[in-house]
């Protein structure tokens, strides 16, 4: 048997460590201030912007209607013949007296979500006429009128215009962007109607649901979450990675809760080396709050191979010859809230417990590696985290579902607070710019070409536990190394990407769009691998920093973007299929 190293010494903090931690904490207590204060809230009235849904997936599109009831032989539905949710009319107290509005056409466009490429959304053009009703009509995919389950306040509060108002499209099109960008809500339009009163118009807003109950591959929330767990999304790409290699998840649940856009929803996923599972339930808006204040809370399980106990050039396993499974268990709630059109954030306080063990379903704990490198911080082996988290998102990108140019920032910072045995305190600062440029190289094919560029960078201060540390892999940088690079209390990283369009075809009448990719990037642990407990990078051999560059394609199908990559680093090359963008 080869001699054993020396043991590697736990590292924690020093004589400074409640000064530390009380500097910390009121960093994030100044955060958390400035999120709830109602005074520095941007206002929104009948003459401000409104603020986009900060927890929603926005779909665009825009859906033909028909001409209005008045302006037709056919009677008007009334409303003891619909059930209560189905279209709601306000009055109009007073009108001014303007000039008569121009009759709105009739549009043969299907709805977006059945044509190829989704449209931006439009309404019609200034009018100048007064709203004298507000209407919300519900279709189904044919542009039929039904009986909708959406409650028609969760509809109309979106907008900034009410009866009485001169119709004014850009206040319509901000209204309607945060209505597709409700959780229930598939596709909407809007349209205006003439009236007997050739100075005022009905404002209709036509709206398709998404199903009550819902089951979808994937299972990734949106940017910012301050919650915890293996669904919710990071500001940064490096920090405690699985061990997916492949797998399958989805997401099944109800939406739309009591017509009030609120969502129950179970989300699970399965590996060879990791078994996840999260419930959670959001209100994405508090009734009642002009602010547009919501609330997440959730539970979670998670049992996996972690790439900082994996990989590099010497094979550390646990005494049974094992890899560490780390256990995770625990919840959270969080409130989020638009602090401008562009701009999010959250706050949530989430507890966890997490242990180390040699199986996916054995009590056993394990406290130290074969080499007897310490796993956990307690010396129980298992470690409580109570976690303060603020995560903001700032968001000008031109789609966020296939951005071709704009701008994003990703921020957060986490506080852990003392509790159990292991008392871990620790304060981790994460950023993420990614610049967006439309750039004309090739002509393969119609569409856009695009420049990425990614700016990434985190650090930790205070207690730096194994599974809490970033992990580099190849991932972010999209090279050949897979978990062989590194695990630090800090890091940077820069990347870039072109991408381009190949070919536009069908598959089974469902349209493919098929592009390439060229990158790069670099990626490196900034040399604090022994700042780490344990530090399990030297124990394996991992370099701690790597170049990578490579070519690919990138398939956007029906069920998601697709990409079969080539990549390259001073360790080889390696061909690897993923599915979804890196940045």
């Amino acid at each position: 048997m080869p001699d054993m190293p020396e043991r590697l010494p736990i590292v924690r903090g020093t004589g400074m460590r409640s000064l530390h931690l009380a500097f910390s904490l009121s960093l994030v207590v100044l955060a958390a201030t400035n999120l709830l204060a109602t005074e520095s809230w941007a206002q929104t009235s009948s003459n401000s912007t409104p603020i986009v849904n900060s927890r929603a997936v926005r779909y665009y599109g825009w859906m033909p209607v028909e001409p209005s009831d008045s302006t037709t032989s056919e009677p008007p539905i009334s409303q003891e013949a619909i059930p209560v949710g189905s279209e709601v009319i306000f009055e109009q107290e007073s009108a001014q007296t303007v000039p008569s509005p121009a009759a709105q056409p009739f549009s043969p466009n299907p709805p977006a979500f059945l044509q190829e490429e989704p449209a931006v959304p439009t309404v019609p053009p200034s009018s100048g006429a007064v709203i004298s009703e507000v209407q919300v009509r519900f279709l189904n995919e044919e542009g039929q009128r039904i009986v909708g389950v959406t409650r028609p306040y969760i509809i109309t509060r979106e907008f900034a215009l009410m009866p009485g108002d001169l119709y004014n499209p850009d206040l319509a099109l901000q209204g309607l962007e945060q209505v597709l960008a409700l959780n229930g809500i598939r596709d909407a339009s809007i349209s205006l109607e003439p009236t007997a009163n050739s100075n005022q118009v009905v404002m209709v807003v036509n709206v398709v649901e998404r199903p009550f109950f819902e089951t979808t591959m994937g299972a990734q929330d949106e940017s910012p979450s301050a919650l915890q767990g293996s669904f919710q999304p990071r500001s940064v790409g490096p920090g405690a990675n699985e061990v997916t290699e492949v797998g399958m998840g989805g997401t099944t649940g109800f939406r739309n809760l009591g017509g009030n856009d609120q969502d129950l929803l179970l989300r699970i996923r399965g590996a060879e080396q990791a078994i996840d599972a999260e419930l959670s339930f959001t209100d994405p808006q508090i009734a009642g709050d002009s602010q547009q204040t919501g609330y997440s809370v959730n539970l979670f399980a998670q049992q996996s191979v972690q790439g900082v106990f994996v990989g590099g050039d010497r094979d550390v396993d646990l005494r049974g010859g094992r890899d560490p499974w780390v256990y995770r268990f625990g919840g959270g709630v969080e409130v989020f809230r638009p602090l401008s059109p562009n701009l999010n954030a959250a706050l949530g306080l989430s507890y966890q417990e997490v242990s180390v063990r040699d199986g996916a379903f054995n009590p056993e704990l394990q406290i130290r590696d074969e080499r007897g490198n310490p796993l956990t911080v307690s010396p129980t082996g298992q470690d409580d985290l109570l976690t303060l988290r603020f995560a903001t998102d700032y968001d000008r990108r031109d789609n966020p579902e296939s951005p071709t140019q704009g701008t994003r920032v990703l921020a957060g910072i986490d506080q852990t607070i003392p509790v159990g045995d292991a008392n871990i305190a620790f304060t981790r600062i994460t950023g993420n710019y990614t610049e967006f440029f439309p750039v004309s190289l090739t002509e393969f094919a119609e569409g856009t070409e695009t420049l990425v560029l990614n700016l990434q960078a985190g650090t930790m201060f205070g207690d730096v536990p194994p599974y809490e540390a970033f992990n580099l892999d190849a991932g972010p940088i999209q090279s050949f190394g897979g978990l062989d690079i590194g695990t630090g209390s800090s890091f940077a990283l820069a990347a870039a990407e072109y991408r381009f369009p190949i070919a536009n075809f069908t598959v089974f009448e469902q349209p493919i769009n098929l592009g390439g990719a060229m990158f790069g990037g670099y990626i490196s642990d900034l040399g604090t691998a022994d700042e780490v407990i344990g530090n399990p990078a030297e124990a394996r051999g991992k370099p701690g920093d790597s170049i990578g560059y490579g070519i690919g394609l990138r398939a956007d199908t029906p069920i998601g973007l697709i990409r079969l990559e080539l990549g390259f680093s001073e360790e080889g090359s390696e061909v690897v299929v993923t599915t979804g963008d890196r940045f």
